[in-house]
């Protein structure tokens, strides 16, 4: 990673006053040329300010930011938290395709995932590669986890705009359309994947 860059944890807010979370906004520049509406990346922004330290106290889920230290800025954060997903056919098939092999156990339809259910780059560092420097550690951060305990997949809940950046990785819709209404979709790969990536 970038020396300028750094990722910390949320709670790191508490003892550095000079770092704001005011300042992130990740609606993009463009946004009328996007699928998401304003409001969709307005969740994003409020999760980040409203939620996600509370929620990492509280160990729901734990937020990383993507600091510069040089500006003093949020430039990206992600959050993450354990989780199951049911898997369905359609799912194991293409992965068996990828020559993937999805585990089972006796039957059972629901894996255990690392999920993450938020991302967010700040709109000024958009599309000059920080989502891929983003990934990269928490494709490193996953791998870590599955060392420790037990996980099949890592599952992301990816927004419309957001669907095809996760197919570059090889992330494919496990819900089979059960989704909001919004368009949202869960998508994943395998850890095995995950580990291919990182070499």
């Amino acid at each position: 990673m970038d020396d300028n860059l750094i990722l910390r944890p949320i709670t790191i807010l508490k003892e550095k006053d000079d770092i704001k979370l005011s300042s992130f906004d990740c609606v993009p520049k463009n946004v009328e040329k996007y699928k998401n509406s304003v409001s969709d990346y307005e969740l994003i922004n409020d999760f980040l300010k409203t939620k996600a330290l509370s929620y990492s106290e509280k160990n729901i889920m734990q937020t990383f930011l993507l600091i510069s230290e040089k500006e003093k800025r949020v430039i990206g954060f992600f959050s993450l938290n354990a989780g199951s997903q049911r898997i369905f056919k359609k799912f194991r098939l293409k992965k068996k395709k990828q020559k993937f092999d999805v585990p089972t156990l006796n039957r059972n339809t629901e894996l255990p995932t690392v999920d993450m259910v938020w991302m967010g780059i700040d709109k000024e560092y958009q599309h000059n590669g920080y989502g891929q420097k983003l990934m990269e550690q928490i494709f490193l951060i996953v791998e870590n986890i599955s060392n420790v305990i037990g996980v099949s997949l890592f599952a992301v809940c990816a927004i419309k705009d957001s669907q095809s950046y996760f197919t570059k990785f090889g992330f494919i819709d496990v819900s089979e359309g059960i989704g909001n209404t919004k368009g949202d979709q869960f998508m994943a790969i395998t850890i095995e994947e995950l580990r291919i990536i990182l070499k």
